[in-house]
């Protein structure tokens, strides 16, 4: 069961879908699109396709895999706590 969540925050969640929405839009598109050449459309159409293609796969991982999950997290954590530790041992040298 599924809890409801306030009115404010259910604004600003429609508010991003729907700034989002506007370059899901065909007529958005067709007018980014119109003016080049159609070579250039074509690679274009197709570089969008191949993208949801690799964001699918990569986000079916991420939901099925733990390993994947908790060894991605880790190096983003790693990494993150050496910077912050160069940083300030960059400024204490200094």
């Amino acid at each position: 069961m599924k809890v409801a969540a306030s009115p404010r925050a259910a604004a600003g969640v429609h508010r991003r879908r729907a700034w989002f929405a506007v370059f899901r839009r065909p007529s958005f598109r067709r007018a980014i699109l119109r003016p080049l050449p159609s070579r250039v459309r074509r690679w274009v159409l197709a570089a969008n396709r191949g993208r949801r293609d690799v964001v699918a796969r990569i986000r079916g991982r991420w939901r099925r895999s733990l390993q994947l999950r908790v060894v991605f997290t880790t190096l983003v954590l790693s990494a993150l706590v050496i910077a912050v530790l160069g940083f300030f041992l960059v400024q204490s040298i200094a």
